[in-house]
């Protein structure tokens, strides 16, 4: 036998080349969707791009079979080729039902090159064998790479990286992203694995394990974690902490993180309510990190057709989804005759794993201590420096309670106001107020609870004004909070200056974003700045998000925008299943779709909390007037008064009183208009007599309108007088002294003094420009023969019924004054342009 090889085996050559390989994904797929002769087109396509695309980086083609084998001179010349594969593909998808995707792998080493014998190749064989180490290599990390994904081994990284800058074009943005050790089948050494891509995203994503490709880190981690996480002296750890990787997540563009819900044992849902809630109390006391809202979470979940509870999986795929930079997923377990609580902090788009801290307990006696200490570990991983998590973490036991069973109560809370029930909601909070009388937070909540249900405001200033006299058991955030509700209480200016600097120093606090930019709108009348300022809230991920949308509706339609606003509120009512304070309706009588806004009244009657079906009244009655039924209206204000003695709701009977009022003024029975704004009048006789130590703007401001309406019925001034509505803090509210105003302008009017009414009017709009204005002047500018300016001031007035609509003193007191105005001078109008019509308001 002839021991010499044959003639082209020793023609074998070493070199060192780049070794790219890519599959395309799914060609099977591609063929039963596409049909055979489609998919042949499209694949001969693919194969002539990627040779061109060969070409142009003087790439050497290998082999073809799924997919391609090149050898490149240069390692930069094998990113350029994959960058533009990956590009290729995409465009070959522009017409096509899925999308192509391909996977890359580079490496660069020693490589043999032995050609073939010429009768083989003649016979099919390649021209060229490629053999050596870096070919397997390439080919692992092609495996591993994810659809769309280039992975490169350290060695092809560290020499492509730098060139690519010089050779690429300059207008190319990469993105590199290391991913770690990994384990190569066949390959003894671990191998550092980088990706590459034109998105952070798509380069960070974590590259898939296989069966032969494994991530040296994960491996790590899930012997930990099979461990218990807790035998730290079998790996030679300290209890409490280990860090993966010393590049936290100082550089993130997002700071916000998705706790997953504690993992316990079944049974122990109480204590998971109480851990979750404890937790995020001491996470977010941080100002470097912001935790997403629970009940943000759970949406994000119905959203992706997901069930609670949110584990590991959906918690990093809830953070993905929402572009926040991590998720904890903390557990609860026995471990060793103690309790061991844990958290892992995983960063969304790659999933690795950045630490995990734990902490042990003997019994649940030391829990509010525990969590305090894991919450610092986190926090300390998220970029934060050690002596603000020092400085701005108080413990838990302070500022909540070492009372378990009323911290349970209280964790109960939002997801009771969230399913609408009031009632439940305060009975916790009372309960939990009993079993720690210094539970500051619970007052803090209490108070907010009856504020937002609008049953006893006196008794939310109470609670408040206890937690602020408790404040070193409340967070600096809670603290600013509490001073921020009770600013309600006292001076729009003071209110301006709480929430304002909340936001700055807490700008994930959606309710201090909101507040914000509330006193902007309902205090002060600039929709600018109050506009701005729920843009501002709208990507705050919280469970109340809906209601910003609202009030941006509001401030929208305010400034002429309908069809912008009644976006918004859409958007509202798609967020939450129910319209809020119905601004919807009112946008879209605006809008001309009144059979919408009927449709959604009835789908939404009698649903909800009673404050919530008083503000249903009121829009209902709004859309009575506007389509010419007055008398449904009045069934309708009649409905809202029964609310008062069936629900013990004292709002709904004002608002009741003040729309049976002006229904029977516009119908022309002033006698029984009279009688029943009396009756309205003593009502709030009482409830202003009862904020002498309390309360909040609703009271005086109802107050003022109601002696502005008798001022222009030319009733006795002295029958409707309340100097109790313009006495202390009041005086300061310009939405007081503006419906103020009106009323001393009416009443100058009416004995003959036009040019005081017009000037106590223009007095009145410096401090807010309510529309009920319009009406004083066009009848004052009539008064005086002042043709052209009434109808200037007719024609605006007529034009901008959504100002009226979007004035919103959170109760909407003004509303149907506003329509009936409108309507009123619509008549004006026409008797004096015949020719014209009485046209309804549309949208832009």
């Amino acid at each position: 036998m002839d021991s010499n090889p044959p003639p082209h085996l020793s023609n074998t050559t070493s070199v060192v080349r780049a070794l790219l390989i890519t599959d395309l994904v799914g060609s099977t797929r591609l063929i039963e969707r596409l049909g055979d002769r489609r998919a042949a087109r499209l694949l001969a396509q693919e194969e002539e791009q990627a040779r061109h695309l060969a070409r142009h980086y003087n790439g050497q083609e290998i082999d073809r079979s799924d997919g391609f084998l090149f050898l490149f001179d240069h390692a930069w010349q094998a990113v350029g080729f994959a960058l533009d594969y990956h590009r290729v593909l995409k465009d070959l998808s522009s017409d096509l039902p899925l999308q192509l995707q391909g996977r890359v792998g580079i490496h660069v080493g020693e490589t043999y090159l032995t050609p073939n014998a010429p009768e083989h190749v003649a016979r099919g064989a390649k021209q060229v064998e490629v053999s050596g180490l870096a070919k397997p290599i390439a080919a692992r990390l092609m495996t591993a790479a994810n659809p769309g994904q280039t992975l490169l081994s350290g060695t092809a990284f560290d020499l492509a990286a730098r060139p690519c800058i010089e050779h690429l074009p300059k207008d190319s943005t990469l993105h590199w992203h290391a991913h770690g050790a990994w384990l190569l089948k066949g390959v003894e050494q671990p191998v550092q694995v980088h990706a590459v891509a034109h998105d952070l995203r798509t380069a960070a994503r974590e590259p898939l394990e296989n069966d032969k490709v494994r991530s040296l880190r994960r491996r790590q981690r899930r012997r930990l974690l099979l461990t218990g996480i807790g035998t730290a002296a079998a790996v030679a750890l300290p209890l409490g902490y280990w860090k993966w990787h010393d590049n936290a997540l100082r550089d993130w563009e997002s700071k916000w993180l998705v706790v997953a819900d504690w993992q316990l044992e079944q049974g122990n849902a109480d204590l998971a309510a109480v851990l979750a809630t404890a937790f995020r109390i001491a996470l977010q006391q941080s100002r470097f990190a912001y935790v997403m809202d629970p009940g943000a979470v759970l949406l994000a979940l119905q959203r992706m057709r997901g069930e609670p509870p949110v584990g590991r999986e959906e918690a990093i795929e809830i953070a993905r989804r929402e572009s926040a930079a991590a998720a904890i997923i903390p557990s609860f377990t026995k471990f060793g005759g103690g309790l061991l609580l844990s958290a892992e902090l995983v960063e969304a788009v790659t999933e690795r794993t950045i630490a995990a801290a734990q902490e042990q307990i003997a019994d649940l006696g030391g829990l509010t201590v525990a969590l305090d200490r894991l919450s610092a570990q986190i926090r300390r991983n998220v970029g934060e420096p050690g002596t603000s998590v020092q400085r701005d973490a108080l413990p838990l036991a302070k500022v909540t309670t070492a009372n378990l069973d009323a911290l349970r109560l209280y964790s109960q809370v939002d997801d009771l106001m969230q399913q609408r029930k009031g009632e439940e909601a305060i009975a916790a909070l009372e309960r939990a107020i009993v079993l720690d009388p210094q539970f500051a937070s619970a007052h803090a909540k209490l108070g907010t609870v009856h504020a937002i249900r609008r049953s006893e405001l006196s008794v939310s200033e109470k609670h408040w004004r206890i937690a602020a006299s408790l404040q070193e058991r409340l967070t600096p955030r809670e603290r600013m909070y509490v001073d921020g509700c009770i600013s309600w209480t006292e001076d729009p200016v003071v209110m301006r200056a709480r929430w304002g600097g909340m936001v700055s120093k807490f700008p994930d606090d959606a309710a201090a974003v909101n507040n914000a930019a509330l006193v902007e709108w309902t205090h002060f009348g600039n929709l600018v700045a109050a506009e701005r300022g729920f843009r501002l809230g709208i990507p705050i991920p919280h469970r109340w998000n809906y209601v910003i949308w609202h009030h941006l509706g509001y401030v929208e339609m305010g400034q002429g925008r309908v069809a912008e606003g009644l976006s918004s509120f859409k958007e509202s009512l798609k967020r939450a299943e129910h319209p809020a304070h119905f601004g919807i309706v009112r946008a879209q009588l605006l809008a001309g779709e009144t059979d919408q806004a009927m449709e959604l009244l009835a789908r939404f009657r009698d649903n909800g909390s009673v404050s919530w079906r008083a503000d249903q009244c009121d829009a209902e009655v709004l859309a009575h007037v506007f389509v010419g039924k007055p008398e449904a209206a009045l069934a309708v204000a009649e409905r809202q008064r029964e609310m008062a003695i069936t629900e013990k709701f004292r709002t709904a009977e004002r608002m009741g009183l003040r729309n049976k009022a002006l229904l029977l003024a516009e119908q022309g029975d002033k006698q029984a208009a009279h009688a029943t704004a009396r009756v309205l009048h003593e009502l709030l006789r009482a409830d202003l007599g009862a904020l002498q130590g309390g309360g909040l703007l609703l009271p005086p401001f109802d107050a003022m309108m109601l002696t502005a309406f008798a001022a222009r019925m030319g009733w006795q001034a002295g029958e409707f007088e309340m100097p109790e509505a313009l006495q202390g803090r009041w005086i300061r509210f310009p939405s007081v002294l503006a419906a103020e105003r009106l009323t001393r302008a009416w009443r100058a009017l009416n004995a003959g003094k036009a040019p005081e009414a017009l000037r106590l009017a223009r007095e009145g709009r410096d401090y807010m420009s309510l529309y009920a204005f319009f009406e004083l002047e066009v009848a004052a500018y009539t008064a005086l023969g002042e043709t052209v300016s009434r109808n200037d001031r007719l024609r605006q007035a007529r034009k901008l019924l959504h100002q009226g609509f979007g004035e919103n003193f959170s109760y909407l007191s003004t509303h149907l004054e506003n329509l009936q105005a409108w309507q009123r001078m619509g008549k004006l109008e026409a008797s004096a342009q015949p020719s014209t019509g009485d046209a309804k308001p549309k949208g832009e």
